[in-house]
């Protein structure tokens, strides 16, 4: 199965025009799930922060180009990276500048010391207005520079014995819960068509050039479909060849 150019603009006049993601030193593999889920769930844009006191090899690059760093996002990620718009920096300045330029000066940190919980209704309801939600690093969280330009605080309640959470699951719950206040507010906003335009020309191939069918089930049921007649095909050409 192919992904038209017109299934691409489709999926793009859905995207989510309120909502981004910044992770800070965060390891490739965590950074590919998380990619996958705010991709799947409509998020059109990412930022990515490689501090200097944050060797990029640690975090799973090595000193590499940002071509080859897409091109690994992209493998890890099961291809979800290729339809996002990803911006990388290399400080928290750049970037929380960056997102103010794109509008979003309402910048939510999770945090595990946070005072308001990420459930708790009666807070002000920081999910509804353009937002910025910051992740930080799995050993370190995110940096002090970061929580202290966040506008808002928020921690996800654990109730068991483990009282941590992987980036990716973290991310996971409070993207859900963020759509999940925007949508019964009716506060979800569309790409601008500006905004619309740049992506389709910045990610789709050129007009009416076939792409991927990112899913990978789909691509292995398609294989499973088709060696029948592949192995029928290669045993006619074995016939063919051999000597009567």
């Amino acid at each position: 199965m192919s992904l038209t150019g017109d299934r691409f603009r489709s999926v793009l006049s859905r995207r989510r025009g309120g909502i981004t993601l910044a992770l800070e030193n965060v390891r490739k593999e965590n950074v590919a799930l998380v990619a996958r889920t705010a991709e799947a769930l409509g998020v059109a844009s990412l930022h990515l922060v490689y501090t200097r006191d944050m060797d990029a090899h640690l975090r799973g690059f090595g000193m590499v180009s940002e071509a080859t760093r897409a091109a690994q996002l992209s493998r890890v990620s099961r291809s979800a990276t290729d339809w996002l718009d990803i911006t990388a920096h290399s400080s928290v300045d750049a970037c929380v500048s960056r997102l103010g330029l794109d509008g979003f000066d309402n910048l939510v940190a999770t945090a595990p010391d946070a005072d308001t919980s990420l459930y708790d209704e009666a807070a002000d309801d920081w999910a509804l207005d353009r937002v910025a939600l910051l992740f930080g690093s799995e050993g370190h969280g995110l940096s002090r520079e970061f929580l202290g330009l966040a506008t808002h605080r928020v921690s996800v309640p654990l109730s068991g014995m483990t009282q941590s959470l992987n980036v990716a699951a973290c991310a996971a719950i409070v993207l859900g819960e963020c759509l999940r206040r925007r949508d019964a507010a009716g506060a979800e906003r569309p790409l601008a068509p500006p905004e619309r335009h740049r992506l389709e020309a910045t990610l789709l191939r050129g007009p009416g050039v076939p792409l991927r069918y990112h899913n990978k089930a789909s691509v292995k049921a398609q294989a499973r479909r088709y060696k029948p007649i592949f192995e029928a095909q290669k045993r006619r050409e074995e016939d063919e060849d051999r000597p009567s």
